[in-house]
């Protein structure tokens, strides 16, 4: 009996042993010494067990049912937090565990540029497969957003802030046009609404105004005196004549403009219609919305390009057309002055 006893207790103490040893080989081990990425996606709501067989399946953890033990061990079994995580092949399974209860989801770099349209907008944010293009337009227009964001045009189209964001997923498209729209009103200080007041204008015609400067010029220099021509030419009762506004009116636009288009009536086409089109037509950066309340003191009527990116101003037509014969074809009867 004795016998009997002390071969039962020699049993336990090597289960033992050998179970902290296969313990402490499984938490201080990795898959491989190689560091191999990969993407783990953890849906919301998704039990444990499902997520510990995905990391096996990608090479992540080397037993769940180790993984699933060390968890429940660690009280974790219900802090894993939904979202994509990057995670390594030589990452020890504490340090996954850590990873997913911690929350750091990888994060997606969404970059918009000044001039960005909200369709060009929702292609960027679709190409990340942050969401759908269709969803992102449809939001983009949805009235009850615009009343919570405080925005009195048809759409979102020139409160979508320039600058770069960084989206985990998953996402929704309201999500990101609230960051997006926040970081626009952040933007648009107390002296832009004390200009803008001065001048006679409001807001949204402030972000119209400006999303043409912005479409109209890349060089930096010239978006007062580009500025200083709409204003003008407003003051004066005469068309913007404006060629990104047309575009913008234009669905399918091929990219060839012609005299058709300049003289088809759209909300947006200022050179059938008068005054500021019905909204922007792309989304400003500080700059351009700065040069819209501070419209250079000259008596600019006039721009044509230079076909080097920047353009030559003119106080009179007849020295806009001397302008047109240098730099460009002859004008068109239409009297374009660009």
């Amino acid at each position: 009996m004795k016998k009997a006893f002390s071969i039962v207790v020699v049993s336990l103490i090597v289960l033992a042993i050998f179970s902290f040893v296969e313990v402490y080989l499984f938490l201080h081990s990795t898959p491989t010494q190689e560091k191999s990425e990969q993407i783990v996606e953890v849906p919301t709501g998704t039990p444990f067990r499902r997520i510990a067989k995905s990391l096996k399946v990608k090479g992540i953890i080397t037993n769940e049912v180790k993984f699933y033990f060390l968890a429940r061990l660690k009280g974790n079994l219900t802090s894993i937090k939904a979202g994509e995580y990057l995670l390594y092949t030589n990452m020890t399974p504490l340090e996954v565990l850590d990873a997913l209860v911690s929350g750091r989801t990888l994060l997606y770099r969404l970059t918009i540029p000044e001039g960005h349209t909200l369709y060009q907008v929702a292609e960027t944010a679709t190409s990340l497969g942050l969401c759908s293009k269709e969803e992102f337009i449809s939001k983009a227009h949805d009235p009850l957003l615009l009343q919570e964001l405080h925005i009195s045009g048809i759409s979102v189209e020139g409160y979508l802030f320039p600058e770069t964001y960084f989206f985990s997923k998953p996402v929704t498209s309201d999500k990101i046009i609230h960051t997006m729209v926040q970081k626009f009103w952040d933007n648009f200080s107390d002296d832009l609404r004390f200009k803008s007041q001065k001048l006679g204008l409001t807001e949204h015609q402030v972000v119209t105004l400006a999303s043409i400067i912005e479409k109209e010029t890349g060089v930096s220099e010239e978006r007062r005196l580009i500025s200083a021509v709409f204003h003008n030419r407003l003051k004066m009762g005469m068309k913007l004549q404006s060629d990104p506004t047309v575009i913008y009116g234009i669905k399918n636009f091929s990219g060839n403009l012609t005299k058709k288009d300049l003289q088809t009536s759209t909300p947006y086409n200022t050179y059938a219609h008068e005054g500021l089109p019905l909204g922007p037509i792309a989304n400003p950066g500080k700059a351009s919305l700065e040069a819209t309340v501070s419209p250079a003191p000259v008596d600019y009527l006039y721009f044509v390009s230079k076909n080097d990116g920047s353009h030559f101003f003119s106080s009179t037509y007849k020295d806009h057309l001397k302008a047109v014969r240098q730099y460009q074809k002859p004008p068109s009867s239409s009297g374009s002055f660009k």
